[in-house]
C-alpha cells in the first residue's frame, strides 16, 4: 500500500508539472498571436513593443518600446478597437476553433488605414461564420468589393419609424448583393 501511495503521489506531481508547462506554453502562444495580429492591423504598429500575460491572473499588459506598461485607458478608441480584435483573434488562433463571430459597427471609430487592414486581413479570416453589423458609411462600395469574395449573404435592416417595425431586406444599403 505504501508503495502505491508513493506512486500516486509521483504521478500527481508529474501531472501538475505537465499542466503548468502546458499553461505556460498556451499563454506564450496566445501572447504571440495577439501581438502578431496587432502588428498586422495597427497603423502605429511600433506603439506596442510586446504583450505580457500574467500566468496567474491572465491580465494582459501592453508594453511600449521603452519597456513600460501602457495603460489601456491611454489608447485611442481606434487603438482599443484594434487591440480588442487582436485579443479575439489570438484567443481563436490559440484555441484552434473557428467559431462564429458577430461584430457590431467594427469600423466606426477607425481611421482609413485601420479600416483597410481589418477589412482585408481580419474579416476574411475572423471565423467560420462572420456576421458584420455595419452602418451604411462603414462598409462602402470599395470595402464591399474587397469583402465580396467572402460573402455568402448580404442583408440590411430597414426600420420603419411610423410602424415601429424593422424588416430584413436582401442586399446592402446601396443595392449591392
Amino acid at each position: 500500500k505504501a508503495d502505491l501511495i508513493v506512486k500516486i503521489g509521483t504521478i500527481s506531481t508529474v501531472l501538475n508539472e505537465f499542466v503548468e508547462k502546458l499553461r505556460d506554453s498556451k499563454i506564450q502562444e496566445l501572447r504571440k498571436h495577439i501581438f502578431t495580429m496587432y502588428r498586422t492591423l495597427a497603423s502605429k504598429s511600433d506603439l506596442i513593443a510586446d504583450i505580457v500575460i500574467d500566468p496567474l491572473t491572465y491580465r494582459v499588459k501592453i508594453i511600449d518600446k521603452h519597456g513600460d506598461a501602457i495603460s489601456k485607458q491611454n489608447l485611442s478608441a481606434g487603438e482599443k478597437e484594434v487591440f480588442a480584435i487582436s485579443l479575439l483573434w489570438g484567443l481563436a488562433k490559440t484555441s484552434n476553433y473557428r467559431l462564429p463571430v458577430i461584430i457590431d459597427t467594427p469600423l466606426a471609430r477607425l481611421d482609413s488605414s485601420h479600416r483597410d487592414a481589418i477589412v482585408t486581413k481580419y474579416f476574411p479570416e475572423a471565423g467560420a461564420q462572420v456576421i458584420i453589423l455595419s452602418t451604411d458609411t462603414e462598409v462602402d462600395q470599395n470595402y464591399y468589393k474587397k469583402l465580396e469574395p467572402f460573402l455568402s449573404r448580404v442583408n440590411h435592416l430597414l426600420f420603419d419609424k411610423y410602424r415601429e417595425l424593422t424588416t430584413i431586406n436582401e442586399g446592402y444599403f446601396w443595392g449591392g448583393q
